[in-house]
């Protein structure tokens, strides 16, 4: 990926963190970029695209969170340690939580849980020294 797309994505990914998707508009982000707003359309042509690209930044960054809850034996400072490391990704997925009514949304959050819960479920079994079931 360009560094230029990269870091309107990171900017943008950062800002939605932050303030929400209510709030993100491709004039507040250029404002936010330092950029002019022909920038944003040359890449990424329109906020749909450009949604996409930081659901898929998100996806890649739960990825990462997934390994380093796999490598993380103790929930302090293990994974406290994480969650503080990556606050702007839970930010980010807070953000989609409340927006979950977009299909789209609540379909991806899906997905990520499906990549992130369980590392982060071994964590507190182990820790706390519990058992799981086959079911959970």
């Amino acid at each position: 990926m360009p560094d230029s797309r990269l870091l309107w994505i990171k900017k943008g990914y950062e800002f939605v963190s932050v303030h929400g998707f209510e709030k993100l508009k491709i004039e507040k982000l250029a404002r936010v970029m330092e950029k002019p707003k022909s920038s944003f359309y040359y890449l990424f042509v329109d906020l749909e695209n450009y949604t996409k690209h930081l659901l898929d930044f998100h996806f890649q960054q739960c990825l990462h969170i997934s390994q380093k809850e796999s490598l993380c034996e103790t929930i302090d400072p293990g994974l406290v340690k994480i969650l503080t490391e990556d606050k702007m990704d839970l930010l980010f997925n807070k953000q989609l939580r409340i927006n979950r009514q977009h299909s789209n949304f609540n379909e991806f959050i899906i997905r990520t849980d499906e990549i992130v819960i369980k590392p982060y479920l071994s964590i507190w079994i182990k820790d706390l020294g519990l058992e799981m079931s086959d079911s959970q």
